[in-house]
């Protein structure tokens, strides 16, 4: 049976992670005693969550304690990851062209029609490839999809960013990320090399700014006793699920109304 995914409440943050974890095992030789490194387990992602009681709104600390009702200890979370330096400095919600291209066996994103000599991207900054799929286009606009989280995307919403989306998978595109800066020259061009291999394309539709996202398990469900004043957080740890690892996943928003 598939496992239920519920959506990440609307609520704000004091302190995120996102990182990724690749367990590793160690032999050595009784003879030589030279060292052996190997993968043992796949690779996954890792996040931390430090949620305000008292947020923006009053409602954040009643949203983590339905959250954790929704869970039920055993159900996910469906997590969507923040930029580096979120708090200082959020990405500019840009919409732009380029190609893909391969080097020396490093993917590549080059980007036309930028500011000049601009620095558009920092390392481990998401940008979101939207790869010509012989699909027909759908036409929407850009909108946040909460104030607290502006790196996740909907289409059909009222934002002030029209532009046509091209769909190459189920989720609306390819999210890579950014390994180091890149700044754009002199014509407005950017070459920015990325972390996951993509094939060569040509004709791509990218957003800047885009989050990567996951299916997570809590590590443990935070409790926070409420002070006579001031605030109080809800610190989660989370460790991501794959799909094929419990037969399929259902997405659950339980605070959507009709």
């Amino acid at each position: 049976m598939p496992a239920k995914v519920i959506a990440w409440p609307p609520v704000g943050a004091l302190g995120v992670e996102w990182t990724e974890t690749a367990p590793t095992q160690v032999s050595r030789s009784m003879i030589t005693g030279a060292e052996r490194v190997s993968a043992f387990q796949r690779k996954r992602r890792l996040a931390t969550i430090s949620v305000p009681g008292i947020g923006r709104s009053t409602y954040d600390g009643g949203y983590m304690e339905m959250l954790k009702r929704f869970l039920e200890g055993i159900h996910l979370v469906r997590l969507h990851s923040y930029p580096i330096a979120w708090h200082l400095d959020r990405p500019e919600r840009v919409v732009a062209r380029g190609d893909v291209f391969t080097d020396m066996g490093r993917t590549y994103v080059r980007v036309y029609g930028l500011k000049p000599d601009t620095q558009v991207c920092r390392p481990a900054d998401f940008i979101t490839l939207f790869l010509p799929s012989g699909q027909d286009n759908v036409f929407g606009e850009l909108a946040w999809q909460n104030g607290d989280n502006p790196l996740a995307w909907n289409t059909g919403g009222s934002g002030p960013d029209p532009l046509t989306w091209f769909y190459s998978t189920p989720y609306g595109g390819t999210t890579v990320q950014v390994t180091q800066p890149a700044r754009s020259d002199s014509d407005g061009t950017a070459i920015i090399p990325v972390y996951e291999n993509v094939a060569d394309h040509s004709q791509v539709y990218l957003v800047f700014g885009a989050s990567a996202t996951g299916a997570f398990r809590p590590v443990a469900y935070p409790r926070a006793a409420q002070p006579n004043e001031g605030n109080w957080s809800y610190d989660w740890e989370f460790r991501e699920v794959f799909a094929d690892e419990v037969g399929g996943f259902v997405e659950v928003n339980p605070w959507q109304t009709p």
